[in-house]
């Protein structure tokens, strides 16, 4: 999350329930707990709160409005077209059965809150590697005699 887009919806907290509630300790706090949440599901998560909620939310409402927020935008959107696509990849892909399924479960994990951005960003980055590494491997020929070919 952007800090400025965090400092703004803090701000709008701040102005709602009244500063004595978000000291810099427990902001701090809160910047510790949902720097990887994404800009708009924090700002959803804070309207909802604002809007139903008649004292200051603390970081447990605050997750679980996010948790909300993450819920309603999936549900939003059409994901139809994507899970398509997925299923397709599991069966007629090129690419090993296993890693694509695998792909799925962490995509999956991700979207339903069992990974932080940050660890399905780590995951992303591996599998890029990995890819690239079996690319080069497929490049590259097998034998001397195809190696001599190639040249």
């Amino acid at each position: 999350m952007d800090k400025s887009v965090f400092l703004m919806q803090i701000d709008r907290m701040m102005k709602t329930w009244g500063d004595n509630h978000y000291k810099p300790e427990r902001v701090s706090l809160f910047w510790r707990s949902f720097h990887s949440v994404a800009n708009e599901w924090f700002e959803s998560a804070i309207d909802y709160l604002i809007g139903n909620h008649r004292s200051a939310p603390m970081v447990e409402e605050i997750a679980k409005a996010i948790d909300q927020a993450k819920n309603r935008h999936y549900s939003e959107r059409s994901d139809r077209g994507m899970e398509d696509i997925i299923s397709n990849a599991e069966t007629n892909s090129m690419a090993d059965r296993d890693l694509v399924q695998q792909c799925n479960q962490v995509r999956k994990d991700y979207l339903t809150g069992k990974l932080t951005k940050d660890q399905f960003l780590k995951y992303c980055d591996e599998l890029e590697s990995l890819a690239k590494h079996i690319a080069q491997a497929k490049r590259m020929p097998e034998s001397p005699r195809e190696r001599q070919f190639a040249s």
